[in-house]
């Protein structure tokens, strides 16, 4: 199944504080059409897999929130879901 594997480029700028709120509102403005992954399968803060059959009414509205926060979009196009591997530090 094709799927779209979406990244959210955090800004960063002079306004840390503004640029802080407007990642943080339109982090609050995807829970209601982008539900959240399994716990296992979970991809870093504001990265989502959206499926193309079924999903694409998601990025629909994902467009027009990331305009109207100034935030950048990136988009990979995968033949297949992508298989997450996990590696964790020794702490």
């Amino acid at each position: 199944m094709k799927t779209f594997l979406v990244i959210a480029v955090r800004p960063h700028h002079a306004d840390e504080d503004g640029a802080t709120k407007a990642w943080r509102e339109f982090l609050s403005g995807t829970k209601p059409f982008l539900p959240p992954t399994a716990k296992g399968d979970m991809p870093p803060e504001g990265v989502w897999q959206i499926p193309v059959d079924t999903s694409m009414h998601m990025l629909a509205q994902l467009f027009p929130l990331a305009d109207e926060h100034h935030i950048h979009l990136r988009l990979l196009l995968l033949d297949d879901a992508p298989a997450w591997i996990r590696y964790s530090p020794r702490v």
